[in-house]
């Protein structure tokens, strides 16, 4: 995910009927970060910077895969 002209991701998730639950957090690195949904499916896209990418991913995804696998978090 990008910000900008040349984002592709965000256009092409809205085609496929993905409800945007957040898009972009105020947080650095980290920023253009979109979670939503479709049906029973949740759908994340991470920033194109690999560090912002890694950090979103054990902040945001990590935590939802664990919870989906129901595993509790200690935060």
């Amino acid at each position: 995910m990008s910000v900008g002209t040349y984002d592709y991701v965000g256009k092409a998730l809205k085609e496929l009927g993905v409800e945007e639950i957040f898009y972009k957090v105020k947080q650095k690195p980290g920023k253009p970060l979109f979670f939503g949904r479709k049906k029973n499916k949740i759908v994340f896209a991470l920033p194109g910077n690999p560090a912002a990418a890694l950090s979103c991913f054990y902040l945001y995804v990590y935590p939802a895969l664990e919870k989906l696998r129901g595993i509790k978090i200690l935060v």
